[in-house]
Protein backbone atom coordinates (compact mmCIF):
# COMPACT_ATOMS: atom_id res chain seq x y z
CA UNK A 1 0.00 0.00 0.00
CA UNK A 2 1.47 3.54 -0.68
CA UNK A 3 1.53 6.29 1.28
CA UNK A 4 -1.33 7.89 -1.04
CA UNK A 5 -3.44 5.45 -0.09
CA UNK A 6 -3.61 6.13 3.48
CA UNK A 7 -3.28 9.98 2.96
CA UNK A 8 -6.38 12.37 4.38
CA UNK A 9 -5.10 15.27 3.36
CA UNK A 10 -2.18 17.32 2.03
CA UNK A 11 1.44 17.21 4.03
CA UNK A 12 2.42 20.44 5.24
CA UNK A 13 6.48 20.84 4.52
CA UNK A 14 7.15 20.80 8.51
CA UNK A 15 5.39 17.77 9.16
CA UNK A 16 7.03 16.37 5.84
CA UNK A 17 10.32 17.40 7.43
CA UNK A 18 9.51 15.74 11.23
CA UNK A 19 8.18 12.61 9.35
CA UNK A 20 11.86 12.05 7.48
CA UNK A 21 13.51 12.89 10.30
CA UNK A 22 11.68 10.36 12.12
CA UNK A 23 12.37 7.85 9.26
CA UNK A 24 16.19 8.64 8.36
CA UNK A 25 17.44 9.88 12.02
CA UNK A 26 15.41 7.66 14.79
CA UNK A 27 14.72 4.76 13.22
CA UNK A 28 17.70 4.64 10.05
CA UNK A 29 15.68 3.18 7.31
CA UNK A 30 17.82 2.30 3.98
CA UNK A 31 17.20 2.06 1.09
CA UNK A 32 15.92 -2.07 0.10
CA UNK A 33 14.71 -2.45 3.65
CA UNK A 34 11.08 -3.93 4.51
CA UNK A 35 9.13 -1.28 6.41
CA UNK A 36 5.61 -1.98 8.39
CA UNK A 37 3.74 0.71 9.55
CA UNK A 38 0.39 0.70 11.36
CA UNK A 39 -1.93 3.46 11.83
CA UNK A 40 -5.53 4.20 13.07
CA UNK A 41 -8.37 6.42 10.99
CA UNK A 42 -7.69 8.80 13.24
CA UNK A 43 -4.15 8.79 12.94
CA UNK A 44 -3.80 8.49 9.22
CA UNK A 45 -2.52 12.03 8.13
CA UNK A 46 0.83 11.95 10.43
CA UNK A 47 1.32 7.67 9.18
CA UNK A 48 0.76 9.02 5.27
CA UNK A 49 3.77 11.62 5.98
CA UNK A 50 5.78 8.74 7.44
CA UNK A 51 4.97 6.39 4.59
CA UNK A 52 5.51 8.91 2.23
CA UNK A 53 9.55 9.17 3.60
CA UNK A 54 9.85 5.49 3.77
CA UNK A 55 9.19 5.30 0.08
CA UNK A 56 11.33 8.12 -1.23
CA UNK A 57 14.22 6.87 1.06
CA UNK A 58 13.48 3.49 -1.17
CA UNK A 59 12.09 1.27 1.40
CA UNK A 60 9.54 -1.62 0.58
CA UNK A 61 6.62 -0.50 2.62
CA UNK A 62 3.06 -2.72 3.42
CA UNK A 63 1.05 -0.09 5.88
CA UNK A 64 -2.60 -0.91 7.46
CA UNK A 65 -5.15 0.73 8.89
CA UNK A 66 -6.85 -0.71 12.12
CA UNK A 67 -9.84 -0.11 11.44
CA UNK A 68 -9.79 -2.21 8.39
CA UNK A 69 -9.75 -5.52 10.53
CA UNK A 70 -12.71 -4.60 11.95
CA UNK A 71 -14.60 -3.05 14.76
CA UNK A 72 -12.34 -1.91 17.72
CA UNK A 73 -10.99 -2.53 20.26
CA UNK A 74 -9.11 -5.45 18.95
CA UNK A 75 -7.85 -7.57 21.14
CA UNK A 76 -5.01 -9.32 18.30
CA UNK A 77 -3.91 -8.05 14.84
CA UNK A 78 -4.58 -10.45 12.33
CA UNK A 79 -1.92 -13.16 10.72
CA UNK A 80 -1.16 -11.10 7.68
CA UNK A 81 0.31 -7.86 9.96
CA UNK A 82 2.13 -10.42 11.83
CA UNK A 83 3.73 -12.14 9.31
CA UNK A 84 4.20 -8.71 7.42
CA UNK A 85 6.22 -7.20 11.07
CA UNK A 86 8.08 -10.64 11.44
CA UNK A 87 9.97 -10.21 7.55
CA UNK A 88 10.41 -5.98 8.25
CA UNK A 89 13.59 -4.34 9.40
CA UNK A 90 11.37 -1.32 10.75
CA UNK A 91 8.07 -0.59 11.71
CA UNK A 92 5.70 2.05 13.40
CA UNK A 93 2.67 2.18 15.03
CA UNK A 94 0.42 5.28 15.06
CA UNK A 95 -2.72 5.51 16.93
CA UNK A 96 -4.73 6.75 19.73
CA UNK A 97 -5.02 4.21 22.63
CA UNK A 98 -8.39 2.17 23.66
CA UNK A 99 -9.25 0.09 26.35
CA UNK A 100 -8.76 -3.39 25.69
CA UNK A 101 -6.21 -2.98 23.09
CA UNK A 102 -3.24 -3.03 25.45
CA UNK A 103 -2.65 -6.74 24.72
CA UNK A 104 -2.76 -6.13 20.70
CA UNK A 105 0.24 -3.27 21.04
CA UNK A 106 1.83 -5.46 23.39
CA UNK A 107 1.84 -8.37 20.48
CA UNK A 108 3.74 -5.37 17.86
CA UNK A 109 6.16 -4.58 20.82
CA UNK A 110 6.95 -8.50 21.35
CA UNK A 111 7.62 -9.15 17.70
CA UNK A 112 9.99 -5.97 17.31
CA UNK A 113 12.35 -7.51 19.93
CA UNK A 114 12.30 -10.91 18.94
CA UNK A 115 12.94 -10.03 15.70
CA UNK A 116 14.94 -7.42 15.63
CA UNK A 117 12.87 -4.80 14.29
CA UNK A 118 14.04 -1.09 14.67
CA UNK A 119 10.44 0.10 16.09
CA UNK A 120 8.93 3.50 16.56
CA UNK A 121 5.20 3.84 19.25
CA UNK A 122 3.68 6.88 18.48
CA UNK A 123 0.88 6.84 21.06
CA UNK A 124 -1.93 9.29 20.89
CA UNK A 125 0.29 11.89 19.56
CA UNK A 126 -1.22 14.85 17.34
CA UNK A 127 0.68 15.97 14.00
CA UNK A 128 1.02 19.26 15.73
CA UNK A 129 2.66 17.82 18.60
CA UNK A 130 4.82 14.95 16.27
CA UNK A 131 5.83 18.10 14.13
CA UNK A 132 7.47 19.60 17.16
CA UNK A 133 8.71 16.88 18.82
CA UNK A 134 10.59 15.52 15.93
CA UNK A 135 12.29 18.68 14.72
CA UNK A 136 14.98 18.52 17.45
CA UNK A 137 19.00 17.98 18.16
CA UNK A 138 19.26 14.84 19.51
CA UNK A 139 22.69 15.22 19.98
CA UNK A 140 22.03 18.12 23.07
CA UNK A 141 20.06 15.42 24.72
CA UNK A 142 22.58 12.77 24.55
CA UNK A 143 25.04 15.05 26.38
CA UNK A 144 22.47 15.98 29.09
CA UNK A 145 21.98 12.40 29.27
CA UNK A 146 25.48 11.22 30.20
CA UNK A 147 25.80 14.08 32.70
CA UNK A 148 22.92 13.08 34.60
CA UNK A 149 23.54 9.31 33.98
CA UNK A 150 27.15 10.04 35.45
CA UNK A 151 25.91 12.15 38.26
CA UNK A 152 23.48 9.35 39.69
CA UNK A 153 26.17 6.78 39.38
CA UNK A 154 27.14 8.55 42.96
CA UNK A 155 23.78 9.36 44.03
CA UNK A 156 21.86 7.08 46.66
CA UNK A 157 18.86 8.86 47.28
CA UNK A 158 16.65 10.99 44.60
CA UNK A 159 13.86 13.62 46.60
CA UNK A 160 10.86 15.26 44.20
CA UNK A 161 8.54 17.89 45.10
CA UNK A 162 6.04 19.96 43.39
CA UNK A 163 4.07 23.08 44.58
CA UNK A 164 0.86 20.47 44.79
CA UNK A 165 2.43 18.37 47.77
CA UNK A 166 4.54 15.43 45.44
CA UNK A 167 6.94 14.74 48.45
CA UNK A 168 8.76 11.48 47.55
CA UNK A 169 11.94 9.62 48.11
CA UNK A 170 13.49 7.82 45.51
CA UNK A 171 16.62 5.46 47.44
CA UNK A 172 19.15 3.74 44.95
CA UNK A 173 20.92 0.56 45.40
CA UNK A 174 24.88 0.82 44.60
CA UNK A 175 25.20 -0.02 41.04
CA UNK A 176 21.95 0.91 40.59
CA UNK A 177 20.97 0.75 36.33
CA UNK A 178 19.72 3.95 34.47
CA UNK A 179 19.36 3.61 30.82
CA UNK A 180 18.72 6.63 28.47
CA UNK A 181 16.21 6.37 25.23
CA UNK A 182 17.38 9.69 22.85
CA UNK A 183 15.54 8.81 19.78
CA UNK A 184 18.36 6.45 17.97
CA UNK A 185 16.73 3.20 17.51
CA UNK A 186 18.36 0.30 17.31
CA UNK A 187 17.96 -3.13 16.37
CA UNK A 188 15.93 -5.02 18.72
CA UNK A 189 14.40 -1.95 20.20
CA UNK A 190 11.34 0.19 20.90
CA UNK A 191 10.94 3.60 21.82
CA UNK A 192 8.24 6.42 21.98
CA UNK A 193 8.76 9.15 19.61
CA UNK A 194 9.26 12.08 20.75
CA UNK A 195 12.00 10.69 22.86
CA UNK A 196 14.17 11.84 25.48
CA UNK A 197 14.23 10.27 28.89
CA UNK A 198 16.62 8.64 31.47
CA UNK A 199 14.98 5.43 33.14
CA UNK A 200 15.41 3.15 36.06
CA UNK A 201 13.20 0.14 38.23
CA UNK A 202 13.41 1.51 41.61
CA UNK A 203 14.24 -0.47 44.93
CA UNK A 204 12.50 1.91 47.38
CA UNK A 205 10.20 4.30 46.16
CA UNK A 206 7.89 6.02 49.30
CA UNK A 207 5.98 9.16 49.76
CA UNK A 208 3.26 11.41 48.00
CA UNK A 209 3.48 12.22 44.67
CA UNK A 210 0.48 14.09 42.74
CA UNK A 211 0.16 14.00 38.44
CA UNK A 212 -1.24 17.22 37.46
CA UNK A 213 0.59 16.88 33.56
CA UNK A 214 -0.90 13.95 32.54
CA UNK A 215 -1.97 10.19 33.06
CA UNK A 216 -1.39 7.05 30.77
CA UNK A 217 -2.87 4.50 28.60
CA UNK A 218 -6.72 4.92 28.09
CA UNK A 219 -6.92 7.38 30.80
CA UNK A 220 -5.32 10.28 28.94
CA UNK A 221 -7.93 9.96 26.08
CA UNK A 222 -10.95 9.65 28.66
CA UNK A 223 -10.17 12.39 31.10
CA UNK A 224 -7.69 14.68 28.96
CA UNK A 225 -6.21 17.55 30.79
CA UNK A 226 -5.87 16.77 34.39
CA UNK A 227 -5.02 19.75 36.01
CA UNK A 228 -7.94 20.98 36.95
CA UNK A 229 -8.46 17.47 39.09
CA UNK A 230 -5.11 16.11 39.31
CA UNK A 231 -4.20 12.67 41.09
CA UNK A 232 -2.69 12.10 44.02
CA UNK A 233 -1.28 8.51 45.38
CA UNK A 234 0.47 7.83 48.21
CA UNK A 235 3.45 4.92 47.61
CA UNK A 236 4.92 3.14 50.54
CA UNK A 237 7.58 0.69 50.19
CA UNK A 238 7.04 1.27 46.32
CA UNK A 239 3.57 -0.16 46.01
CA UNK A 240 1.03 1.79 45.70
CA UNK A 241 -1.51 2.23 49.27
CA UNK A 242 -4.03 4.79 48.23
CA UNK A 243 -5.06 6.96 45.30
CA UNK A 244 -7.63 10.23 45.78
CA UNK A 245 -8.80 13.21 43.17
CA UNK A 246 -11.82 15.81 43.72
CA UNK A 247 -12.68 13.25 40.54
CA UNK A 248 -13.47 10.53 42.48
CA UNK A 249 -14.52 8.21 39.22
CA UNK A 250 -10.37 8.97 37.88
CA UNK A 251 -9.10 7.68 41.48
CA UNK A 252 -11.46 4.52 41.21
CA UNK A 253 -11.21 3.61 37.92
CA UNK A 254 -7.17 4.12 38.55
CA UNK A 255 -7.23 2.02 41.51
CA UNK A 256 -9.21 -0.69 39.79
CA UNK A 257 -7.01 -0.99 36.92
CA UNK A 258 -3.69 -0.82 39.06
CA UNK A 259 -4.82 -3.51 41.23
CA UNK A 260 -6.20 -5.47 37.95
CA UNK A 261 -3.37 -7.90 37.93
CA UNK A 262 0.21 -9.52 40.30
CA UNK A 263 2.55 -6.33 40.65
CA UNK A 264 -0.37 -3.68 38.74
CA UNK A 265 0.07 -1.48 42.08
CA UNK A 266 4.02 -2.28 41.90
CA UNK A 267 6.31 1.13 40.58
CA UNK A 268 8.15 -0.38 37.97
CA UNK A 269 9.81 2.76 36.67
CA UNK A 270 11.51 6.31 37.68
CA UNK A 271 12.00 8.45 34.99
CA UNK A 272 13.56 12.14 34.71
CA UNK A 273 12.34 13.69 31.16
CA UNK A 274 15.49 15.04 29.03
CA UNK A 275 13.43 16.53 25.70
CA UNK A 276 14.82 20.22 25.86
CA UNK A 277 12.99 20.99 23.18
CA UNK A 278 10.17 20.00 24.42
CA UNK A 279 8.47 22.99 26.78
CA UNK A 280 5.27 22.45 27.35
CA UNK A 281 2.97 19.62 28.23
CA UNK A 282 0.16 18.10 25.89
CA UNK A 283 -1.86 15.53 28.34
CA UNK A 284 -0.33 12.85 25.85
CA UNK A 285 1.88 10.91 28.39
CA UNK A 286 3.83 9.48 25.57
CA UNK A 287 4.98 13.32 24.79
CA UNK A 288 5.48 14.65 28.38
CA UNK A 289 6.97 11.93 29.47
CA UNK A 290 10.04 13.17 27.83
CA UNK A 291 9.25 17.01 28.77
CA UNK A 292 11.66 17.75 31.59
CA UNK A 293 10.78 16.76 34.86
CA UNK A 294 9.94 12.99 36.08
CA UNK A 295 7.25 10.53 36.50
CA UNK A 296 6.51 7.21 37.79
CA UNK A 297 4.69 4.20 36.12
CA UNK A 298 2.89 1.58 38.12
CA UNK A 299 3.34 -1.65 36.81
CA UNK A 300 5.39 -3.47 33.66
CA UNK A 301 8.73 -2.23 34.13
CA UNK A 302 10.50 -0.57 31.28
CA UNK A 303 10.91 -2.38 28.27
CA UNK A 304 15.27 -1.69 27.98
CA UNK A 305 15.09 -3.10 31.73
CA UNK A 306 12.41 -5.63 32.38
CA UNK A 307 14.82 -8.44 31.61
CA UNK A 308 16.81 -7.44 34.76
CA UNK A 309 13.88 -6.28 36.63
CA UNK A 310 13.26 -9.68 38.40
CA UNK A 311 9.27 -9.75 37.89
CA UNK A 312 6.58 -8.11 35.65
CA UNK A 313 3.00 -7.34 35.29
CA UNK A 314 0.06 -7.60 32.79
CA UNK A 315 -0.46 -3.33 32.98
CA UNK A 316 1.36 -0.27 33.11
CA UNK A 317 0.46 3.41 33.57
CA UNK A 318 2.63 6.45 33.89
CA UNK A 319 1.71 9.54 36.34
CA UNK A 320 3.34 12.75 35.17
CA UNK A 321 3.29 16.09 37.50
CA UNK A 322 4.47 19.67 35.98
CA UNK A 323 6.71 21.92 38.26
CA UNK A 324 8.88 19.65 39.91
CA UNK A 325 11.92 20.39 42.13
CA UNK A 326 14.82 17.42 41.59
CA UNK A 327 17.33 16.67 44.41
CA UNK A 328 20.33 14.70 43.76
CA UNK A 329 21.83 13.53 47.01
CA UNK A 330 20.08 17.34 48.17
CA UNK A 331 21.75 19.20 45.41
CA UNK A 332 19.08 20.92 43.37
CA UNK A 333 18.87 19.34 39.70
CA UNK A 334 15.83 20.80 38.31
CA UNK A 335 13.50 23.78 39.92
CA UNK A 336 10.62 23.88 38.65
CA UNK A 337 10.44 21.68 35.73
CA UNK A 338 13.94 23.82 34.61
CA UNK A 339 17.16 22.10 34.51
CA UNK A 340 19.53 23.97 36.85
CA UNK A 341 22.28 26.45 33.91
CA UNK A 342 25.04 24.51 34.19
CA UNK A 343 24.09 21.02 33.16
CA UNK A 344 22.21 22.15 29.28
CA UNK A 345 24.82 25.03 28.55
Amino acid sequence: MSWEKIAVGPISQELEGAAKNAVTVCLSARKGERATLICDAASRLGASAIAKAFEEEGLELEAFVIEDFGKRPISRFPLQVIEQLKNSDVSVFWAVPQPGELRARTQILEIAVEKKLRHAHILGVSVEHFTSGLNIDYSRIEVLQAKLIKMLEKTSEIKVMSPLGTSMTVLLEKGQQFVGVNGIIKPGNWENLPSGQIMCVPRFVSGTFVADGSIGEWFGTKYGDISSHPIHVDIEDGKLKDARSINQRLAREFLLYVRSNPNGDKVGEFSIGTNIGLDSFTGITSIDENVPGCHVAFGSPPHPLSMTAGWEAKTKVSLIPRNVDIFFDGKKIMGKGKFIPELIE
